[in-house]
């Protein structure tokens, strides 16, 4: 009789989400993906929508970006990568996340998502 183990699933961060079954037990660590929009931006207060035309943070846009990294500092103190839009409100919201979480800026990768 060939008797598998059971494979337990934990995420990085000890949770734990089920146990299966293998035939080498191991653990897996699972990533989570965080989705943040950018901050309050100046055509945000015109009533606009900007799409992909440049368009600044607002004083209130950073802090809402600001207070978003300090949720994930606070909830998930390693992120292991950020990847920003080219856009400044998405890309300079990043950043002000990144100083929240002590991620350095050169490591924020940059896509036309």
């Amino acid at each position: 009789m060939n008797r598998q183990k059971p494979l337990q699933v934990v995420t990085d961060f000890g949770e734990d989400i089920g146990t299966g079954r293998a035939d080498n037990w191991r653990e897996i660590s699972m990533k989570k993906l965080f989705y943040v929009r950018h901050g309050q931006t100046v055509m945000n207060v015109q009533g606009l929508l900007a799409g992909p035309i440049e368009t600044p943070l607002t004083d209130e846009g950073r802090k809402q970006a600001e207070a978003a990294g300090a949720v994930l500092a606070s909830a998930y103190p390693k992120i292991d990568l950020i990847v920003s839009s080219l856009l400044s409100s998405a890309y300079d919201t990043a950043k002000l996340i990144a100083d929240q979480i002590d991620y350095p800026h050169e490591k924020i990768l940059t896509n036309t998502l």
